[in-house]
C-alpha cells in the first residue's frame, strides 16, 4: 500500500501539470475518413481521466494540510514526499522525528483520502 500511494506523490507534479492541460475537452474531429468501428466517446474519456488525476492530486494535498499545520513545515513535508528530497537538505522547522511522525500521519490520511483504509 505504501509503495502505491508513493509512486502516486511522485507523480504529483506531472498530474497535475497534465490535468491543466486538459482543462480545454476537445470534441471529435469530422474528417470524412473511415475509423474504427468502435463507438467511443473521447471526449468523455477525457473528462474521466482529467478527474482522476486531480482527485489524486486534491487527495495529495488535503493529506498534506491534515498532517501538517505549520506552512513552512507543510512546504519542505510536500518537498520530500513529491521529489524526494532528504530531510537534511529542508527548511523543516522541527525535528528529524516529528518530521518523520508528520510523514507518517500523512500517508496514513492519504490511504483514508483514496479508499485503501477505512478510517478508525
Amino acid at each position: 500500500m505504501y509503495r502505491t500511494l508513493r509512486w502516486q506523490c511522485l507523480g504529483y507534479d506531472d498530474m497535475k501539470a497534465e490535468a491543466e492541460a486538459q482543462i480545454g475537452l476537445s470534441a471529435v474531429q469530422m474528417t470524412g475518413m473511415p475509423h474504427g468501428s468502435g463507438t467511443s466517446d473521447t471526449t468523455g474519456n477525457q473528462a474521466l481521466k482529467h478527474m482522476a488525476k486531480m482527485s489524486i492530486v486534491s487527495n495529495i494535498d488535503k493529506a498534506l494540510t491534515k498532517a501538517c499545520e505549520d506552512v513552512p513545515t507543510r512546504k519542505a513535508l510536500k518537498e520530500n514526499i513529491i521529489h524526494g528530497t532528504p530531510f537534511n537538505y529542508l527548511d523543516a522547522y522541527c525535528g528529524i522525528n516529528q518530521f518523520y511522525e508528520m510523514r507518517r500521519r500523512f500517508f496514513y490520511h492519504l490511504a483514508i483520502y483514496m479508499g485503501l483504509l477505512e478510517n478508525e
